[in-house]
């Protein structure tokens, strides 16, 4: 159960690095306010070259959606993307081990000798039978 904490925190690293972003900011310009700053504020300060170059395509309705995304603060969509990541890639290894067995160390086996995989493909298998002198 450790592993998962561990991974939900380093998943976390953007949410925590977009907090500190905006205290910097807030530091800097205390007259303001603090503000949560958006995510396409953050795009267009840091990297206007892409921001610019993902603007020029002919796909209106594909900008449309990212635009959309970009006016969502950078510190929420941060939180959603470090709690949904780990739920993806935890579902994503139980629903490969409910099919595939258990990964690594030779896997599940089937009865006959073979791994679940091979009884899956309909391989046969050979038990080796060793013999004794």
């Amino acid at each position: 159960m450790r592993r998962y904490f561990s991974m939900i925190f380093l998943c976390m690293i953007p949410f925590f690095a977009a907090i500190g972003h905006d205290i910097y900011l807030f530091m800097q310009n205390a007259e303001n306010g603090f503000q949560f700053s958006a995510a396409g504020y953050v795009w267009t300060q840091y990297s206007p070259t892409s921001y610019a170059v993902f603007m020029t395509q002919d796909r209106p309705g594909l900008i449309e959606f990212i635009t959309g995304i970009l006016s969502i603060k950078f510190v929420v969509l941060m939180f959603i993307l470090g709690i949904l990541l780990p739920i993806l890639m935890a579902t994503e290894y139980f629903l490969l081990r409910l099919f595939f067995g258990r990964m690594g160390g030779g896997g599940a086996k089937a009865p006959g000798g073979g791994s679940r995989m091979d009884a899956l493909l309909g391989r046969k298998t050979k038990v080796m039978q060793y013999k004794r002198k």
